[in-house]
């Protein structure tokens, strides 16, 4: 049975992407509220090469994220494996680096073309930069390489056409896996604000 961890953000984005993934995920959830400020770097720090494997300095000097929550079922219990979430931006974009504490016998990596949903252990991020909980974009990544990605629309509607131009590696390491992800900014819309009133939630998915 997959098991999948979510914080969720306090505000209006708490139940609009709440929901979407609720009706979208399969039937184990975790989820914790957050009300962070994600800290600002300047773009000569984000020398990251995209190999998944955390081993740049800057990772090290960026807080993680924790406190995982069961939500599907609804009982709120401690999942059986921490995620470290760091989570940092820069005028060119968003950076994402996790650790994905497991047993390297429950580890799952299963390559598929774009778009391909599958049970397999993967890390989601997903972003509203309206936030107002009005839409929002979904990027995933899975544990060898293959990439989903869609927008969450209104009334729970999911659509996986919009395929955005984004980079993210994985690795397979020692304690578990881990992941880095880019998010650049012309990813959605020169127009978007940076992330000064972005909502943000993610999940990591354990098949």
């Amino acid at each position: 049975m997959p098991r999948l961890t979510i914080p969720v953000p306090s505000g209006p984005l708490a139940a609009a992407i709440s929901t979407a993934l609720l009706a979208l995920s399969t039937p184990s959830l975790h989820a914790q509220d957050i009300a962070t400020q994600l800290p600002q770097l300047d773009d000569g720090a984000a020398d990251i090469r995209l190999d998944g494997r955390l081993d740049e300095g800057v990772w090290q000097n960026v807080p993680y994220i924790d406190g995982m929550r069961v939500v599907i079922p609804d009982t709120l219990a401690e999942p059986a494996y921490e995620t470290h979430t760091r989570i940092f931006y820069t005028e060119r974009g968003i950076y994402v680096g996790v650790m994905n504490y497991q047993p390297a016998d429950t580890i799952v990596a299963r390559m598929t073309s774009r778009d391909t949903r599958l049970e397999r252990d993967g890390f989601v991020f997903n972003l509203d930069p309206s936030g107002e909980g009005l839409y929002g974009y979904m990027m995933r990544i899975n544990l060898g390489g293959s990439m989903t990605d869609g927008t969450i629309l209104p009334e729970r509607q999911f659509n996986l056409q919009w395929d955005g131009s984004w980079d993210a590696e994985t690795s397979q390491v020692e304690g578990g896996w881990s992941a880095e992800m880019g998010l650049r900014r012309f990813v959605f819309g020169d127009n978007e604000p940076m992330v000064q009133h972005w909502h943000r939630t993610w999940q990591e998915a354990l098949a």
